[in-house]
């Protein structure tokens, strides 16, 4: 190799070196929806310890979100990790305090893994707007600088690190079903159910069997209400399991009372198994999170309890009048209730806004209303008038109603927020055609043609718009179907009717429609239809009577002989389609007219 090349090769390897290292940060920070977990640096094992450090930050910094955070855990996915000696804190901190701060997780880690970079997924478990708990995963990677313990058999196709099977968590019940987070509050009976899996293979390891017996189950008792929250109800929590072939699972239930001095939040209960696999002693750790929704409340330093916020909220509204229209003013009425049972507020500012702009408050009218004093435990009505635009959407509108206050006794200002749901719908405008006959008169059972034109001349669509007529001895063949008729739309209808009595009949076209809301409305059209006996023609195709007879309607004038009775009814039937087509082009030109003067 020339002296060239070799400095060649040597700028390449630094140029990639370089690329690689100054990848590393950007690998390390991941973004998990909610948190941002950004590692700093790799970490090196050290006689099996391994120093994880890290920064922690809200991935929008200016959301209104409060994320609390409770832990960071190692997955039951991984085995690498096998324990965490010192835990990040799990305390419920708001995550915007944590920011602008390091932090180190020491943790230990199994010798059975080869020298190298290795990676190790945890979650992080927190709540969000003190919603129940919600977990994201973040992966964490070090530098394993020790051999494994022993040298892996080349032949053998096992995973580093799963060696020996354990008894896992499961995610669902025996049932199929997704196991619910237990939750209650203080005070409340609930039940924990563990799904213990046995994730071992029959033959993963060579001369291994994978078989799980003389299993035993049993939670962390502690004094400690964050890691234990419940009251002590029984002597011994053992619970034994079942013998467990590979891949088998069984339910551990417990039923516990949670204690009246627990605080709110989630809590971490651990639960220890042990087992034999193999005839080997082992042992397991399970973690279940448990949420204390209304807690007792927490004691500040000092021996000082937190002092009670009052709390202004929208107990009942009302709306006046009852179903709102676009572009019309109405009256909303709300009752305020101060929840405190300890202190009074006063100088209630209330402000009514809606973000689209469609909603406004009506003519020389305000949208902010005074309230001087609401004591302790009471409500205060107030009302205010509002009006739409003209052009407002048919549906559901969210208004929002903003609070300032003042703590009566302690002259601590507050706010608050509360939204109003308010559907407004658009009048509906149509205009229908009189129905159209395509013939003079009808004869009974046989079906006659009718046509009429629907135009939506409203803002909102009209939806399962549907045809029928009602009025003595009158059907159809079926109903006739004109489906949804957008805003500047329009529906011909073209169906039969079918009399089945003889005479003048007074009938009537039904028209039904539904609105945006789902409210059945419905039109009619009332219409007039002469209707004439059947009769039925001899098979020789000739009218009644035989030859010199005299004429049916003139008895006693002579026949006379002429074209067949099949020819007449070919000529009628002729005669009834010209006269029908001559009928619909009067009536399409007829409505041409009536568009053209809209």
């Amino acid at each position: 190799m020339t002296r060239a090349k070799r400095f060649s090769w040597i700028l390449g390897v630094i140029f990639i070196a370089i690329f690689v290292l100054g990848m590393v940060p950007t690998a390390l920070a991941e973004d998990l929806g909610d948190i941002i977990i950004t590692q700093i640096g790799v970490g090196e094992e050290k006689n099996s310890k391994v120093n994880l450090e890290f920064s922690v930050k809200q991935a929008v910094s200016f959301t209104a979100d409060t994320i609390k955070i409770y832990g960071i855990y190692p997955s039951a996915n991984q085995t690498i990790v096998t324990s965490v000696e010192s835990e990040f804190p799990k305390d419920g901190t708001n995550v915007k305090d944590l920011e602008d701060d390091r932090y180190i997780m020491k943790v230990s880690v199994s010798k059975d893994f080869p020298k190298g970079m290795q990676k190790a997924e945890f979650f992080v478990l927190y709540t969000k707007n003190d919603s129940g708990p919600l977990q994201q995963s973040v992966d964490f990677y070090f530098e394993k600088t020790s051999a494994p313990t022993t040298t892996p058999d080349p032949n053998d196709n096992q995973t580093p690190g799963e060696t020996i099977p354990a008894l896992v968590l499961d995610s669902t019940r025996l049932d199929g079903t997704v196991l619910a987070a237990p939750k209650g509050d203080a005070g409340d009976t609930i039940r924990v159910v563990l799904p213990i899996r046995n994730r071992a293979s029959e033959g993963f390891v060579s001369g291994f069997s994978g078989i799980v017996k003389n299993g035993e189950v049993a939670p962390v008792i502690s004094a400690d209400l964050n890691t234990f929250p419940f009251e002590l109800q029984e002597m011994v929590y053992m619970r034994p399991l079942p013998t467990m072939a590979p891949g088998a699972k069984t339910e551990v239930v417990y039923d516990f009372k949670i204690s009246k001095n627990a605080t709110s939040g989630v809590k971490a209960v651990t639960f220890n198994a042990v087992y034999d696999l193999d005839n080997v002693r082992q042992t397991a750790q399970f973690t279940v999170f448990v949420n204390v929704i209304k807690g007792a409340q927490a004691e500040i330093p000092g021996g000082q309890k937190p002092v009670s916020v009052p709390k202004i909220i929208i107990d009942a509204y009302k709306l006046s009048p009852d179903k709102l229209f676009a572009g019309e003013e109405f009256k909303l009425s709300m009752d305020f209730t101060n929840t405190s049972d300890s202190e009074d507020v006063k100088n209630l500012k209330i402000t009514v806004k809606d973000e689209s702009g469609k909603i406004l408050p009506a003519a020389n009218g305000s949208n902010t209303l005074y309230v001087k004093k609401i004591a302790k435990g009471d409500t205060v009505t107030c009302e205010i008038a509002l009006q739409s635009a003209p052009d407002i959407e048919a549906k559901s509108h969210t208004l929002t109603v903003a609070f300032n206050y003042e703590g009566g006794s302690t002259l601590t200002t507050y706010d608050a927020v509360e939204t109003l749901s308010l559907p407004i719908s658009q009048r509906i405008r149509l205009k229908i055609d009189d129905p159209v006959i395509y013939a003079d008169s009808a004869m009974v059972g046989q079906p006659v043609g009718m046509f009429f034109s629907l135009y939506n001349m409203g803002k909102s669509t009209i939806y399962n718009c549907m045809v029928s007529v009602e009025g003595e001895g009158l059907s159809m063949e079926e109903t006739y179907f004109g489906g949804n008729i957008g805003s500047g739309s329009s529906m011909q209808a073209d169906f039969a009717v079918i009399p089945s009595v003889a005479g003048q009949i007074q009938g009537t076209v039904v028209i039904t429609y539904e609105d945006a809301y789902g409210e059945q409305l419905r039109e009619e059209k009332p219409f007039e239809l002469f209707v004439m006996e059947d009769y039925v023609v001899p098979p020789d195709g000739e009218f009644p009577g035989k030859p010199g007879d005299g004429d049916v309607f003139n008895p006693g004038m002579p026949v006379k002989q002429g074209m067949p009775g099949w020819l007449i009814i070919v000529l009628i039937v002729a005669g009834v389609a010209a006269l029908i087509f001559g009928i619909r082009m009067l009536v399409k030109a007829r409505r041409k007219r009536e568009l053209e003067e809209l």
